[in-house]
């Protein structure tokens, strides 16, 4: 089993050949079964993904439950899907946040200029003293934010690598199930 930097599962089955040729011929029952236990995997994957989302916020921001504007965090706004292609399963997360992939993966912002959509000036807080955890809202009409790059949280990936034991003994219990006499 690989996990994809894009949030998505890689299962390659391995053995031997009368095994092999037995889930051949049980995979019009192996994929149902494993797509019925995927769904139940990625539900349980989303709400670890979100906690592990909230309890990092809560260790390194001031106030984790300001939800500002049009957006929602990220955590809230984060969905599963299971999807069956041919002979695969696939499970993903996403969000429809436009920082998700930044935020999960990391990668490199271009310098630009933030404007409200609609308000007059935009309010944010800020740290006054960081050691002391001092924080202020702070109100500009526009701010320039320069390019920088972002390491990547990763949470996704974390989560499915925490998970990975209970995943691998899901996929047996369906080829199981799927190759019973």
């Amino acid at each position: 089993m690989a996990l994809s930097p894009g949030a998505g599962i890689e299962v390659e089955i391995v053995g031997k050949t009368a095994w092999l040729a037995r889930l051949g011929r049980a995979n019009a029952k192996a994929i149902p079964l494993l797509n019925d236990k995927m769904q139940g995997f990625a539900e349980q994957a989303l709400i670890n993904i979100r906690a592990r989302i909230e309890t990092e916020a809560q260790t390194h921001k001031l106030n984790p439950g300001l939800k500002t504007g049009r957006y929602q965090s990220l955590g809230d706004s984060m969905t599963a899907s299971v999807l069956v292609a041919g002979n695969s399963v696939v499970a993903g997360f996403s969000s429809p946040l436009p920082y998700f992939g930044i935020v999960e993966r990391g990668g490199t912002i271009k310098e630009h200029m933030v404007v409200p959509d609609s308000a007059k000036v935009l309010v944010f807080e800020t740290l006054l003293s960081p050691k002391a955890r001092i924080a202020d809202l702070m109100f500009a009409p526009r701010v320039e934010i320069p390019a920088w790059t972002y390491a990547g949280k990763h949470y996704v990936q974390r989560t499915l690598e925490s998970m990975k034991e209970q995943l691998l003994q899901l996929i047996g219990q369906a080829l199981n199930e799927a190759t019973a006499p």
